[in-house]
């Protein structure tokens, strides 16, 4: 990524002037988490420990109701991100995605998953290719056999999920309007896995998105720690400072999460909660998945779905205080947007750092 500094002071002029005119500023990203039910065993999220229960799920035509009657406050939504969970366990998946499309048919879309069902996702992939939704599909991948089975607590988790890429990788060479990715989870007992699972998705023409533990409310983790061991930073390092100068594309990515191996602290402002929202299955309305269990903003069903009323609560504006002087979370769906809009300058920052 490059970026001008004029272009960078423009955008970052934007954002802060917006807020300190007290004009809205519309979320430009959405995660939906559609489930709370897993079928996975990760050890970095605890999740598959909690009350699997699909009762109380929003459903399709709470969906359509929260677009329609958030219409304006929405406009400028350009990406939606389906996660769980595993979003794949939810039979009216291709539902809902189609509900939101055509209610943001500007936006793309990636559903986030562990990939165990290759004949589900592929059926979701063909559906939503004729219906000309622009989707990427980003699968769990921390390593190419037993690393990631014991990542992911379950036997075969690597083959099935190889076996998915395949079948993705099949449909776009015949032609399929698709995007694939891998998100790869970094701890110290994967981390020799990173440089392969790079070479992999490299070799395949694949999006390679690393990812060190994250943890807040959404993964049930907030107890939990996964320090990198010396030996892993050693590695790691030199690693991705050798991707950042050969993929320029990437670099801004591979400069915070080489920021994150280092320990450095985070320096620059969340702007979650403004700029991008976490809704939850049972309409639980976050920041992001990085916060506390007591920063939510309110509930959809609370506020009769009505997006823009419930981020204009005292709950709410009592939670984004909080967000704004937290330099805690390095969620990389939020921070890589923040860096590329209200934070510019900060990325220009860390480019600068490699050179860039």
């Amino acid at each position: 990524m490059r970026m001008s500094l004029l272009r960078a002071l423009r955008r970052s002029a934007y954002f802060y002037g917006s807020e300190a005119l007290g004009l809205p500023i519309r979320p430009m990203k959405l995660r939906l988490a559609v489930t709370n039910r897993c079928n996975a065993r990760c050890r970095m999220c605890s999740v598959w420990q909690t009350r699997q229960d699909a009762s109380n799920e929003l459903a399709p035509a709470e969906y359509d109701r929260l677009f329609e009657r958030s219409k304006r406050f929405l406009s400028a939504v350009r990406h939606v991100s389906l996660t769980g969970g595993e979003p794949l366990l939810r039979d009216d998946l291709e539902e809902i995605v189609r509900i939101v499309h055509r209610r943001l048919p500007r936006a793309t879309f990636n559903v986030n998953t562990n990939a165990f069902r290759t004949d589900r996702l592929t059926n979701l992939a063909r559906a939503l290719v004729e219906a000309s939704v622009p989707m990427h599909y980003n699968v769990s991948l921390d390593g190419l056999g037993a690393a990631h089975d014991e990542m992911r607590g379950v036997p075969g988790a690597s083959k099935m999920a190889l076996r998915s890429l395949d079948a993705l990788l099949d449909m776009k060479a015949s032609g399929a309007a698709l995007k694939i990715g891998v998100n790869h989870v970094i701890t110290d007992d994967n981390f020799l896995e990173c440089e392969q699972v790079h070479d992999y998705c490299r070799a395949r023409r694949i999006a390679f998105n690393p990812i060190l533990p994250m943890f807040g409310e959404f993964f049930h983790n907030e107890t939990m720690r996964f320090d990198l061991s010396d030996a892993a930073r050693e590695r790691l390092i030199p690693f991705f400072e050798r991707l950042a100068k050969e993929e320029p594309g990437e670099r801004l990515a591979y400069c915070e999460i080489l920021d994150q191996i280092r320990r450095r602290p985070r320096d620059f402002r969340c702007w979650a909660g403004r700029i991008m929202l976490l809704i939850e299955e049972h309409g639980e309305v976050y920041p992001n998945g990085g916060c506390p269990r007591d920063w939510t903003l309110g509930n959809l069903r609370t506020f009769d779905f009505r997006l823009r009323r419930l981020v204009a609560s005292p709950q709410a504006r009592d939670a984004m205080r909080k967000v704004a002087r937290c330099r805690t979370c390095r969620l990389s769906c939020e921070t890589l947007t923040t860096l590329k809009y209200p934070e510019a300058l900060a990325a220009r920052r860390k480019l600068r750092s490699l050179g860039g």
